[in-house]
């Protein structure tokens, strides 16, 4: 027996869910096209309808991650796992390399404006995310699980992010300007010179070397 008034509700905080549930849907013929499903995200308490046609799941990780900055830390309960993710898709379509290998290759270093700037991310990202091998080795697994919302402070998981935009910018500030957009018109003129900002207040001394690596 077919139950045709039958619904579901399904909850979930990870956006590879969301994808595969909306595939599964599809292949048994129900779509948001013919109005039988309706994907919605929830941020800071409103609902958003999510287009699928034009839904892109790194773009909008890039933008929670911007958003996540600017706003409060109401954002944070994923970030961790946004933040690899991005850095993930970010290396393997841009680069061909692991997570690992974009800020150990010197080719792809040498498109920053100095080995000052390299070096910066290579301490930043080998701290914060990348860290396999040495002391810090548990803690840097935590930053990438759940259980980064507990053990990293809401100012820690701002400055990773920044750090992953500007080095994404840096390496190409074209690709970052298109996925900050919500939409094909968004101006984000703002948004870079956010960006821009944070990349002069990091890098506008070089009298003060200490400020171009992370403090232990």
């Amino acid at each position: 027996m077919t139950l045709t008034k039958s619904k579901s509700l399904i909850f979930t905080h990870d956006l590879d869910v969301l994808y595969n549930m909306s595939k599964l849907y599809s292949d048994i013929k129900i779509t948001a096209r013919d109005n039988k499903l309706k994907l919605f995200h929830l941020d800071k308490k409103e609902l958003h309808i999510i287009n699928q046609e034009n839904y892109d799941e790194y773009s909008m990780l890039i933008q929670n991650a911007y958003n996540f900055i600017v706003g409060g830390s109401d954002r944070d309960l994923n970030i961790g796992n946004d933040l690899r993710r991005i850095l993930e898709a970010f290396s393997t379509f841009n680069y061909k390399c692991s997570i690992e290998e974009l800020t150990l290759n010197p080719d792809i270093l040498s498109k920053l404006p100095s080995n000052d700037y390299a070096q910066y991310f290579k301490n930043s990202m080998y701290r914060l995310i990348l860290n396999t091998e040495s002391h810090l080795k548990e803690r840097s697994k935590l930053l990438l699980s759940g259980s980064f919302k507990e053990h990293f402070s809401t100012q820690e998981k701002k400055r990773t992010a920044k750090d992953i935009l500007m080095f994404i910018y840096l390496l190409d500030d074209l690709h970052l300007k298109f996925h900050l957009k919500e939409s094909k018109n968004d101006d984000v003129s703002l948004k870079t010179e956010h960006i821009e900002s944070w990349i002069e207040q990091v890098f506008n001394t070089k009298t003060n070397e200490s400020q171009l690596a992370y403090s232990k």
